[in-house]
């Protein structure tokens, strides 16, 4: 093989190299923004309900967020939305512990969802005030954005 040949594969290599690490660096930025937004959203939701927690009756429309507020037994207060809460989720409503933030998966009549959920206490009476977000939201255009990726 001449020179010039084994000079054009490296560089072909380094280049595609450059581009698969540019490309999960990509995915993995916009993963993380998105995920900011929808965290900042979920604290936004939670934060007004704290403050006005006698105002909140579970019809409100937070702009797709799911907002439910249990009582430090895990009666449910008011919901638009309603997951079981699991031990700690009860943690945090008893004053146990802190909030906190995760994905959770929800089997509702035989579909599977996925959410991201914002657990805080309540400011003025025991309990916990509860935010979901379907995380269809971010995986859609993220999975659109892993196949263009995929294809550059």
């Amino acid at each position: 093989m001449s020179l010039r040949a084994r000079l054009t594969l490296v560089a072909t290599g380094v280049v595609a190299v450059v581009v698969v690490l540019a490309s999960i660096t990509t995915y993995f930025v916009m993963r993380h923004e998105l995920q900011a937004q929808l965290n900042g959203s979920l604290s936004k939701v939670v934060h007004d309900v704290q403050l006005h927690p006698g105002a909140y009756s579970g019809s409100e429309d937070f702009g797709g967020n799911n907002v439910e507020i249990i009582d430090q037994n895990g009666n449910v207060q008011a919901a638009s939305y309603h997951v079981n809460p699991d031990a700690r989720v009860l943690a945090v409503a008893a004053g146990l512990s802190r909030g906190f933030y995760r994905d959770i998966t929800v089997n509702q009549a035989g579909q599977i969802l996925h959410f991201r959920e914002l657990v805080l206490p309540e400011l003025f009476l025991p309990g916990a005030v509860i935010a979901y977000k379907n995380l269809q939201e971010i995986n859609r255009p993220l999975d659109r954005l892993q196949l263009i990726l995929t294809l550059v």
